[in-house]
């Protein structure tokens, strides 16, 4: 019996240590999986990071090559003005030495012109990416890391093209010092003792913190006798999986790996740049996650971090419900700014257009004023809708990105001038006190977009006259506040004795879609986006705008904006033979798809002896030339969004046919496409000038006549 019991209490423990051993299995089977699920999450997370580190460095580099961009429009470097060109680019790098190592200005053979580098030889850069890709291609170009014979540093290059006149004529570009790349790769890192480095195809090292290692050295393929540059973490490289990640690195592909070095497992994470053929990778300790004295240790954490990811998990959906919240709070905010602003909008064009068809219903009816006052309040009402669309479109086009301005040469005093002339009428009206204390401008000419600086003290004035009540006072003052050797920055303020506003509507007088009271809507009317395309042409203007107001006492509106300057132009005399031709007799073509369009024009014109001959497309209009007499057509009025075929097709196939009168024949675009763009497209195509729908009747004789002068002189 004590020999069945003897092995009955066997059997029982066997059983146990069975149960046991399959526990432990089960157990290390968990905690292999439970380590390979941390390794992988380890790995992408530090993927992750790495993707991260890649996107600031891009932006970096993408930012300096704006920069270099910039300073090649500066118009002493297009026209290779030696003296001001080396000082100015050395100013770049004096102002940022921990980024910019030089600068060189190249011309169209690759020859340096300039080299911000004290007795650096004068050599070619015909051969570099940074030359050739912005001289050939036209565009801007982020090279890969060089050595620099001069500085004994591997330098990224960052070159762009010069252009004047539209042609390029050189190239100018900049060099990112070793270091300030090693510090942009650093800034971050995942732990304290993780790097990152770059490597390109060639398997060349930058961007490593250890810049010492860096120099004339290759991580791949050393120099023969040379050892490979590896710290002392690096050694992990001679178990070979180091240098396999490296290979792949130069070959463009992304991952990583796991190695071991002195009981540390190091990780490896690599990808590419996306510039070149640059890859980043970087290189992190690992918890010992297979050490075994940890085993237990680790089963435990995983089932605490089992708790822990539940309440991470109800935590971020926690969060992520009030954020969905706060995102449906703002769209719906939004959503009603801009229902608001639509309303807006809808009032501020069916007022006019209500004006337009009541007077001209009064006007066919034979009541109320005279029909030179119902003309007069249907052509106000209808500049007031241009005004309105005109500033939709702007605000379109702000939003778009695609807003641009028009840069000329002109005098910073006539344009006050004409401003104080423009407003002159509506203060009459108001019974306003206008002064324009404006100082010191006469002397001055500039290069900008003098129609954009009209607009934004136009827009300031207007407003201050709309919200300033009979017998108040507006004020326009300000002068040159700052100026050197080749630009000026002009100050101007605008100020009312208006109603004012609180410190909450001055907050929110700038944003789009919103006005800053919705009771000066009610009261005063306007689209609210005015003051937003104010500011969005002061921005890009290099300048700013500021505003203090203090509710019931009044506002004051001050803009600061940079300009180039210039010399007054010479102002050639006019010459005695040129003299204003009688349009009487003169052979017109009037190309419209609107008959009602060719009708006003022709009415407009009709006691002025003109011949007008009449065709509804483009393809008409060519073929109307075509069959023409040599040197009937003294102009030709040309609409360009037709049928059959547009004014700009028109116009080409008129300049490419074969009689002797095609080049000379004087082309208008006179067109409802009315942007900037569209000026430059009409002058492309061959046409002669443009004029925009709705036209000033005078603005439009004075283009025909001065087309009619030169073709017929």
């Amino acid at each position: 019996m004590q020999g069945l019991w003897l092995m009955s209490k066997f059997s029982q423990t066997l059983v146990r240590f069975l149960e046991i051993l399959l526990i432990l299995s089960i157990g290390s089977a968990a905690i292999y999986l439970v380590g390979s699920v941390l390794v992988t999450n380890t790995a992408e997370e530090a993927q992750t990071f790495l993707s991260l580190v890649k996107a600031n460095f891009i932006e970096r580099l993408q930012g300096h090559a704006r920069i270099v961009e910039s300073a090649a429009k500066v118009q002493f470097i297009r026209e290779f003005s030696m003296d001001n060109i080396r000082s100015y680019l050395g100013e770049l790098v004096s102002d940022s030495p921990q980024v910019w190592s030089h600068f060189i200005l190249a011309d169209h053979r690759g020859l340096e012109l300039v080299n911000t580098l004290e007795n650096a030889p004068r050599a070619s850069i015909t051969s570099q990416l940074y030359f050739t890709t912005p001289y050939y291609n036209g565009v801007t170009v982020i090279g890969e890391p060089l050595y620099g014979v001069s500085v004994n540093r591997p330098l990224i290059g960052i070159g762009t093209p010069v252009k004047l006149d539209g042609k390029t004529v050189g190239v100018l570009v900049g060099f990112l010092r070793l270091e300030y790349v090693s510090q942009v790769l650093n800034e971050k890192q995942i732990t304290n003792s993780s790097y990152t480095f770059m490597l390109n195809s060639s398997g060349l090292l930058s961007g490593h913190p250890n810049t010492e290692i860096i120099l004339q050295r290759n991580w791949v393929n050393p120099p023969i006798g040379e050892d490979p540059p590896y710290s002392s973490r690096d050694q992990a490289a001679m178990t070979g999986i180091f240098v396999t990640a490296l290979r792949e690195m130069t070959l463009g592909k992304s991952g990583w790996k796991l190695t071991a070095y002195e009981g540390d497992y190091i990780l490896i994470n690599y990808l590419p740049l996306g510039i070149r053929t640059m890859s980043l990778g970087m290189i992190s300790p690992v918890f010992e996650i297979y050490n075994k004295s940890l085993l237990i240790a680790i089963f435990m954490i995983s089932s605490m971090v089992l708790i822990i990811l539940a309440v991470f998990l109800l935590q971020r959906l926690r969060h992520s419900v009030t954020q969905n919240i706060d995102l449906r709070q703002k769209a719906e905010a939004a959503n009603e700014a801009k229902s608001n602003f639509l309303s807006n909008m809808s009032h501020e064009l069916r007022t006019p257009l209500n004006a337009i068809i009541g007077y001209a219903q009064l006007g066919r009816m034979g009541k109320g004023d005279s029909a030179e006052v119902n003309l007069h309040h249907i052509e106000s009402s209808g500049r007031h809708m241009l005004t309105v669309i005109n500033d939709i479109l702007d605000m379109s086009k702000i939003e778009a990105g695609k807003l641009v301005l028009n840069c000329v040469v002109f005098s910073l005093q006539t344009c006050i001038d004409e401003i104080n002339e423009i407003v002159a009428s509506n203060i009459a009206a108001k019974n306003l006190v206008y002064s324009s204390e404006t100082y010191a401008l006469a002397p001055y000419w500039v290069y900008g977009d003098d129609v954009r600086l009209k607009q934004v003290l136009l827009n300031l004035l207007s407003n201050a006259i709309k919200f300033t009540p009979s017998r108040g006072e507006i004020l326009l003052s300000g002068g040159i506040v700052a100026q050197d050797a080749t630009n000026i920055t002009l100050e101007l303020a605008v100020k009312d004795t208006g109603i004012g506003m609180s410190v909450e509507k001055v907050n929110r007088i700038f944003k789009p879609f919103e006005q800053g009271d919705e009771r000066t809507t009610r009261s005063f009317g306007g689209t609210g986006l005015g003051l937003t395309i104010t500011k969005a042409i002061v921005e890009m203007m290099q300048g700013a705008i500021a505003v203090s107001s203090t509710e019931g006492v009044g506002s004051t509106f001050t803009v600061q904006v940079k300009m180039l300057k210039r010399e007054a132009p010479v102002v050639e005399a006019v010459s005695e033979e040129m003299q204003v031709f009688s349009l009487s007799g003169a052979h017109i073509m009037l190309v419209d798809d609107i008959a009602l369009n060719r009708e006003i024009v022709m009415e407009l014109m009709g006691d002025m002896g003109i011949i007008f001959v009449e065709a509804d497309n483009g393809r008409e209009a060519v073929t109307t030339f075509e069959n023409s007499p040599i040197g009937y057509y003294d102009v030709i009025l040309m609409d360009i969004q037709m049928p059959v075929l547009d004014g700009y097709s028109a116009a080409r196939e008129i300049r490419r046919l074969n009689r002797s009168d095609a080049g000379q024949v004087s082309i208008l675009a006179l067109t409802a496409n009315a942007f900037h763009e569209d000026i430059v497209a009409a002058l492309d195509a061959g046409m002669n000038g443009h004029v925009a729908k709705p036209f000033e009747f005078n603005k439009l004789l004075a283009s025909i006549q001065e087309e009619y002068s030169r073709h017929r002189t």
